[in-house]
């Protein structure tokens, strides 16, 4: 093999991803770890998972809704997910992102959802963790779509999940012919998902109902997702003739909120759960939305369950916003994180300290914002200069984490999915 094949092969094989703070999962805090980390020299926090033709998130021109892609299962061992066309990969790290294992895929297949959005949730149940793709795939020559959700078990002596046979299967619904030429076929779907205070997941799916408008239902698992259970029927969303944006997130007591971002609306609609029964929508007030354009999204709960829910004012970028509730689901208003800078893809994580952290994209780089208390701090480039055209990002579960997508060589389209931390 030539010498220029054996650099195009290596190329082809790296793939690359950021955290920030690290220090376990949900309840697992090492201050000494975090303290070093920080202190450490940003250009050291970045680190390759691999390299190839590879998707993590929507687009920082699309609609996104912020799905992670990042499971931490102990302080030391994380498992990153990505799509390559064909299936969902994912690697494990058993030295806090440094190195990265083989792929291995989930056996997924083709996923038919609206440019990667799907997300990945994960929940501790009897010592073990439990790790769950939503997704959908295109079924009956690309007529149908199935909604599933793929559970599995993170094994820390092979370093990989056991995944069940067979996904579950949450609904089906038919493709409309404008879904159909999107990446994967389909019926134009999304997922996104979240646990409660219990360790339940809820996810919800959004997809396009026969071409005439769109539809979301969310659904429950209470033994990890094993099996599963309708929390919320399908329903029309508002202002349904366009793809809207979801967020799931935490309140106290097991109760959860869901937010629809509508294409055309200027404002975010909400739902409260609570003793097994979903509000009615309810309307933000001041959020400054524009109207008929893509939103772009992403929620965290806080040490407290109060909710943040992320979002660029002007479609696909531009100011940085935050909606409040409290942790019973009272909206508590909106207000400015930074204007300074014309963000993209907001991408939400919670420090293990209570400290909540925002990674956007602007002006070709990754920044973070974060919350001191009351104020929010000026944007900072965590992860160094030197990026290439980073058009993706999403964040992690349940630590300050970071994941990025770079245009690493465009004559030759191969991209990096970088991880600092």
């Amino acid at each position: 093999m030539s010498k220029t094949k054996l650099i195009a092969a290596a190329l082809v094989c790296v793939l690359v991803v950021g955290i920030l703070a690290i220090a376990g999962f949900t309840n697992l805090v090492n201050s000494d770890i975090k303290s070093k980390v920080y202190a450490s020299e940003a250009s050291h926090r970045v680190h390759t998972v691999a390299r190839d033709n590879l998707t993590i998130s929507p687009s920082a021109y699309d609609n996104s809704e912020g799905g992670r892609r990042l499971i931490p299962v102990d302080n030391h061992t994380f498992v990153a997910f990505y799509y390559d066309g064909s299936n969902i990969l994912y690697k494990v790290s058993v030295n806090k992102g440094q190195t990265w294992g083989v792929p291995q895929s989930a056996n997924t297949g083709i996923a038919g959802s609206d440019f990667a959005r799907w997300t990945v949730a994960a929940t501790p149940l009897h010592g073990e963790t439990h790790i769950v793709l939503l997704y959908s795939n295109a079924v009956s020559n690309n007529t149908m779509t199935e909604l599933h959700a793929k559970e599995g078990v993170f094994s820390p002596i092979s370093r990989s999940i056991k995944w069940e046979d067979k996904p579950s299967t949450l609904g089906t619904v038919s493709n409309p012919s404008s879904c159909v030429g999107n990446i994967g076929g389909g019926a134009c779907t999304a997922a996104v998902a979240s646990t409660d205070t219990r360790g339940n997941i809820f996810a919800a799916f959004r997809w396009s109902a026969n071409g005439t408008g769109f539809q979301y239902a969310i659904f429950e698992s209470t033994d990890g997702g094993i099996s599963w259970t309708t929390s919320m029927n399908a329903t029309w969303a508002v202002a349904p003739g366009t793809r809207g944006e979801m967020s799931l997130a935490r309140l106290s007591l097991g109760s959860m909120l869901f937010v629809y971002a509508p294409f055309d609306a200027n404002e975010l609609y909400y739902s409260v759960y609570h003793a097994g029964y979903w509000s009615p929508m309810n309307m933000t007030t001041g959020s400054g939305l524009h109207f008929g354009t893509v939103k772009q999204i992403s929620s965290i709960s806080d040490n407290r369950h109060f909710i943040y829910v992320f979002y660029v004012k002007d479609g696909n970028s531009g100011d940085l916003m935050v909606a409040k509730w409290n942790n019973m689901g009272v909206f508590k208003g909106v207000e400015t994180v930074d204007s300074n800078l014309s963000h993209s893809l907001p991408a939400a994580s919670l420090g293990p300290d209570g400290v909540i952290h925002v990674f956007t994209l602007a002006n070709d780089k990754v920044y973070e914002i974060t919350n001191t208390g009351s104020n929010w701090t000026s944007p900072l480039i965590p992860f160094g200069t030197n990026f290439r055209n980073p058009d993706e990002l999403t964040s992690a579960e349940a630590i300050p984490a970071a994941i990025w997508r770079e245009d690493v060589n465009p004559l030759n389209d191969l991209f990096a999915i970088r991880f600092g931390y």
